[in-house]
């Protein structure tokens, strides 16, 4: 497609982006103004055309049955001079100026010469200008008449018809019947006038109205572009009315996007608003602390072992964020949707050994014991993989008390379409209105402790991109008081090689075992 737009003519592609470059109201009212004129053209024509088609076929149809007058009055009267005057004379002719229906008569004998006929006929229709007699039949009827134009540039209809004088036997005759179509071209010539200013009033009309109609549908949209214009990063708000009843159904879908829009740049604008001031309120705490040891250290001279003393601390706090900075860095680089994982075939179990042996020192030091059954493979980035099982593990050691139990189990869904890896405890659980929130940034509720342990409200937060990343999700469920269980699905491992056909991951893969995490 591209390589024929690039080898159309100059001229064509000017042409194009004239066109593109006109109003869309402007284009449909022209489109509109356009097939009214066409339409009206056509009914225009269709009208004069029965109205002319329909005036020949009844002058034709006058001026055979006025020879049909003519041969019925020989056939039955001979040369009777009295009603053959009477048909040509006083029902003939014309009486005032400019009257609408003239009809001529003429009546001649064997020998071409006239018996009758209409006064001032020969100086308008000569014998010559008729048409050879043919004789008058059911057959024949309306197709004997013809139309012709005399020399003066005047139309008429005319036929030339044979009759016999007193019957069959009797003498030949011919009929010469004309009507001047004078009267009939004049009212059609005023009815093509009146339709043609009907037709480009009607135009104008359908253009205005048209013009309105267009600007009546499209009023919508100029509604969302001036909303559009009042969006600023302040002000993510539309003051459109979002009833569907008011859209039409091309403009609903859009208007629909448009509004979720709208809420996604609000939630975004309050995301980064509220992540900016958590941010900084996890940096405050380890830097103010960093400063007053400083303070105090410098405040007077002290001794090796109480400089070393204050550098152990702030070592401690130097590396709480490093690690924070880590997490901020890997949830910025999960976000971004042109990231991808190197999945590899993995055995779930196989990978869970070297982090429950790292766990296991720190559970049994906590008198927790942990426990992993089931088997599953999964295609998922080992490192990531291993992060998220870690943080789940650190968070749950993190509220399990002594005595404890955590478990791991891994399998297939009951649907069979994904493998769910659940870790559950039995520690304090988390508050039903708590729940909704524990997989978002920062968020650590009221009751927990880990802020005083050093957590920061990001573990789960990680784990939850790090599920994004695989295509897959986490599901949480607590009961204050009993425990917790968190549940990772996993899309089924399929080929092997496939998957590991995928981009890598544009992160930087931190410790698995990451600090605790809270909930």
């Amino acid at each position: 497609m591209s390589w024929k737009k690039n080898n159309l003519p100059a001229g064509v592609m000017n042409a194009r982006r004239r066109l593109n470059s006109v109003p869309i109201r402007t284009r449909l009212t022209v489109c509109y103004t356009v097939s009214a004129f066409v339409m009206l053209a056509i009914i225009s024509a269709i009208l004069n055309g029965i109205l002319v088609r329909g005036l020949e076929a009844d002058e034709r149809r006058l001026v055979l049955d006025k020879a049909k007058m003519f041969e019925t009055a020989l056939r039955v009267h001979g040369d009777h001079m009295p009603i053959l005057h009477n048909e040509a004379v006083v029902e003939g002719g014309g009486y005032w100026d400019e009257q609408h229906y003239v009809v001529y008569s003429r009546v001649l004998d064997e020998n071409g010469d006239v018996i009758v006929e209409t006064p001032g006929m020969f100086s308008v229709l000569p014998e010559s200008v008729f048409p050879p007699p043919a004789e008058i039949t059911a057959d024949n009827g309306p197709g004997i008449v013809h139309y012709r134009r005399t020399e003066n540039g005047r139309p008429y209809f005319l036929t030339a018809a044979l009759a016999y004088s007193g019957g069959a036997a009797g003498l030949p005759r011919v009929i010469q019947v004309a009507m001047d179509e004078t009267g009939e071209r004049v009212m059609i010539a005023n009815f093509g006038r009146m339709t043609l200013a009907a037709l480009f009033l009607g135009t104008l009309l359908f253009a205005l109205l048209g013009r309105y109609i267009v600007r009546r549908c499209l009023q919508p949209i100029e509604d969302l572009a001036r909303s559009a214009e009042r969006i600023t990063a302040n002000n993510v708000t539309s003051r459109v009315d979002p009833d569907p009843s008011r859209w039409p159904d091309e403009l609903s879908t859009v208007a629909d996007s448009f509004y979720r829009m709208l809420h996604r740049l609000d939630q975004s604008y309050k995301w980064c608003s509220q992540c900016t001031q958590n941010i900084a309120h996890e940096l405050r705490n380890p830097i103010n602390c960093l400063m007053g040891e400083a303070e105090v250290a410098l405040s007077r001279e002290r001794t090796p072992e109480e400089y070393r003393e204050v550098l152990e601390s702030s070592l401690e706090e130097y590396t709480r964020l490093s690690r924070m900075i880590k997490e901020f860095l890997f949830i910025a680089r999960a976000d971004d949707p042109h990231n991808a994982v190197t999945r590899q075939r993995l055995d779930v179990c196989k990978e869970l050994a070297p982090v429950l042996d790292f766990i296991n020192v720190q559970a049994q030091e906590l008198g927790i014991t942990i426990t992993c059954s089931g088997e599953a493979h999964i295609a998922a980035d080992p490192v990531l993989f291993r992060r998220a099982i870690s943080n789940l593990l650190s968070n749950a050691l993190a509220h399990t008390s002594e005595g404890g139990h955590i478990s791991i189990t891994a399998g297939l869904s009951e649907d069979e379409n994904a493998v769910e890896i659940s870790v559950s405890d039995t520690g304090c659980g988390i508050a039903s209105k708590d729940i909704p929130h524990v997989l978002d940034r920062f968020y650590q509720s009221d009751s927990s402790y880990s802020r005083a342990s050093g957590g920061s409200g990001l573990g789960l937060a990680i784990v939850k991109s790090i599920m994004t990343l695989h295509g897959g999700s986490v599901e949480l469920g607590s009961t204050e008081g009993e425990g917790t269980t968190v549940t990772l699905r996993f899309p089924l491992a399929g080929n092997c090689e496939t998957c590991s056909q995928a981009e890598t991951v544009g992160l930087e893969h931190c410790d698995g075992a990451a600090g605790s995490v809270t909930s």
